[in-house]
C-alpha cells in the first residue's frame, strides 16, 4: 500500500512543483540570458524554439539581460546547429552580433548549460536567466544549480 501511494504522490509532486515554478521574468538586471535550444527545421526555428528566442529578445530589449547566450548543436537530419539558427534569427530581430554568444556542440540540456556556463566563465558573465517553456523550466533550473550557475 505504501509503495502504491509513493507512485501515486511522486507524479502528483512533479506536476505540482511544475506548475508553481516562476515562469515569466519582468524586472531585474542579469549578465546574459541562456536560451536552451530547441527543433530548427530547414534553418527555421520551431514554433517552440521561437518562442524561447523572442522571450529571450524581449529580454534584451527591455534592458534585463545584457547578453543572448543560445545553445544547441546540429541535430538529426539538419545542416546547422539549433543556437547558430538562434542566433541569426535575434540579430534579425536586431540584436548586435556582439552581444550574442554561441555554443554548437550540445545535445541534451545538461550539455546546453554546461556549454553556458564555460561561455559564461569566458566572458566574464556572472549571472543569468534561462529561458526555455514552463514545463522544461523547473528541471533545467535544477541542473543549472548543479552547475553552480547563479
Amino acid at each position: 500500500m505504501g509503495f502504491l501511494m509513493a507512485a501515486l504522490l511522486a507524479p502528483l509532486t512533479v506536476g505540482l512543483r511544475t506548475l508553481i515554478f516562476p515562469t515569466t521574468l519582468t524586472a531585474g538586471q542579469y549578465d546574459c540570458a541562456i536560451v536552451l535550444g530547441a527543433a530548427v527545421s530547414a534553418s527555421r526555428p520551431s514554433p517552440v524554439f521561437r518562442a524561447r528566442l523572442d522571450h529571450g529578445v524581449t529580454l534584451y530589449q527591455k534592458n534585463i539581460v545584457e547578453k543572448l547566450i543560445f545553445t544547441g548543436g546540429i541535430g538529426a537530419g539538419d545542416t546547422q546547429a539549433e543556437s547558430a539558427v538562434g542566433a541569426a534569427y535575434a540579430q534579425v530581430q536586431g540584436i548586435p552580433p556582439g552581444d550574442i554568444l554561441i555554443e554548437t556542440t550540445s545535445k541534451t540540456t545538461t550539455q546546453n548549460l554546461a556549454e553556458a556556463r564555460g561561455l559564461m566563465q569566458i566572458n566574464g558573465l556572472d549571472t543569468a536567466v534561462i529561458v526555455s517553456d514552463p514545463l522544461h523550466l523547473h528541471r533545467s533550473q535544477l541542473i543549472a544549480n548543479e552547475l553552480e550557475i547563479n
